[in-house]
C-alpha cells in the first residue's frame, strides 16, 4: 500500500517511540484529552475548526491523594477574515499542594492554503501568576526562608508553534511557553535555584478509512514532550471513529499509565469528551487513576468560498 508523506511521518514517528526505554516525569501539566482539543499545546491551532469553540475542561490527578495536581481550563478561539486568521484566549489554573498557578494567554494564528492542505503559523502572550500559601504545612522549623508565608509571583510569557494539516493528517510543533521564569521568588543566601524549564511539544495523526463509506476511521497519532532539561516523555494513541459521532480510543503513555478515552457528538454544537488513567507506575498502591473530563460548545460559521480546509475527524 502506498502511504503519503504525512501518514508515513506518523507511522515512523510511532515506530521510534517504541524504541524510547528511560521513562522521567514532566513539569508542566500532562493532559488526556488534548486530541479533542490541541490548542492547549499550540497557539498556531487557533481558529482552525473555521466555528467558534468554548471548551471547559477538568482534570483530576492521582485521585486519592492528598495534594494532588488538579487542573482545570477554559479556551475560546475563532476564525476571522474567511478563515485566513485564527484568534482565542486560553484561561488556566493549575493547583498542586499548596501551590496555585493561574494562566491568562491569547494566542493568535496566520493560515496559508498550499498545493496540498494549510499550514499555520501561531503566536500565544499572556502570563502566570502563582501562590504558594505555606501556612497549611506542619513544619518543625517556622523560620524556614523556604516554607513560610505566602509568597507570590507574577511571570509574563510567550511561545510559538506551527501547524500543517489537511483533511486526513496533521503534523504539530510547538514551544507554548519560551520564557523559563523563577518558580519562586524567595531571597536568600542559599544557592538554589527553582526555575521552569522550556518544553517542546511534537504530535501528529492521521486517520484511515476501514469501510468504503467511511463510517469506522482509525486514527492513529502521537505526542512526544521534550523538556529543555530533563529526559523525554511521550504518548502513543489509537482513536476509533465510529459514524463521526463516536470516538473511543486508548493511549500508552511513557511510565505513567494507560489512557481511555471516549468522546461523543451530541449534536452540531455539543461535544462532551473523557479521558481515564489507569496508573501504571508505583503510584498504583495509593491511586485508583486520574479523571479528566472535557465540554465544548461550537458554533459554526457560514462557509466561504476559499475557506481553507480543516480534517473533517476532528
Amino acid at each position: 500500500m502506498k502511504l503519503k508523506k504525512g501518514r508515513l511521518l506518523v507511522l515512523v514517528g510511532s515506530l521510534l517511540l517504541l524504541m524510547i526505554q528511560d521513562i522521567y516525569g514532566q513539569q508542566r501539566p500532562v493532559m488526556s484529552t488534548y486530541h479533542f482539543n490541541p490548542i492547549v499545546i499550540n497557539p498556531a491551532i487557533a481558529g482552525r475548526l473555521n466555528q467558534l469553540s468554548l471548551t471547559a475542561m477538568n482534570r483530576n490527578q492521582w485521585v486519592n491523594i492528598d495534594g494532588a495536581p488538579s487542573f482545570q481550563s477554559f479556551i475560546a478561539h475563532n476564525a476571522f477574515n474567511a478563515n485566513q486568521i485564527g484568534g482565542g484566549l486560553i484561561f488556566t489554573s493549575d493547583k498542586v499542594g499548596v501551590h496555585n498557578d493561574i494562566g491568562l494567554f491569547a494566542a493568535y494564528a496566520y493560515k496559508i492554503r498550499m498545493s496540498r492542505g494549510v499550514i499555520s503559523f501561531g503566536l500565544q502572550g499572556g502570563f502566570n501568576s502563582r501562590k504558594s500559601d505555606f501556612t497549611q504545612l506542619n513544619i518543625r522549623d517556622a523560620q524556614d526562608p523556604f516554607l513560610s508565608g505566602t509568597p507570590k509571583t507574577f511571570n509574563p510569557n510567550f511561545g510559538t508553534g506551527v501547524y500543517w494539516q489537511d483533511k486526513k493528517s496533521y503534523i504539530s510543533l510547538s514551544v507554548p511557553f519560551i520564557l523559563s521564569p523563577r518558580a519562586f521568588d524567595i531571597e536568600t543566601d542559599s544557592p538554589v535555584e527553582a526555575t521552569e524549564v522550556r518544553h517542546y511539544y511534537l504530535y501528529a495523526g492521521t486517520a484511515f478509512k476501514l469501510d468504503e463509506h467511511e463510517r469506522f476511521l482509525l486514527n492513529p497519532s502521537f505526542l512526544i514532550r521534550v523538556p529543555e532539561r530533563g529526559p523525554i516523555g511521550w504518548d502513543l494513541n489509537a482513536n476509533l471513529i465510529i459514524e463521526q459521532k463516536i470516538y473511543t480510543g486508548v493511549s500508552w503513555r511513557s511510565g505513567d499509565s494507560i489512557i481511555l478515552l471516549l468522546q461523543l457528538i451530541l449534536n452540531d454544537n455539543f461535544r462532551v469528551g473523557y479521558g481515564y488513567d489507569v496508573i501504571t507506575s508505583a503510584l498504583t498502591r495509593y491511586s485508583k487513576g486520574s479523571h479528566e473530563i472535557m465540554l465544548n460548545y461550537r458554533i459554526p460559521i457560514k462557509n466561504h468560498k476559499n475557506s481553507p480546509e480543516c480534517p473533517t475527524y476532528i
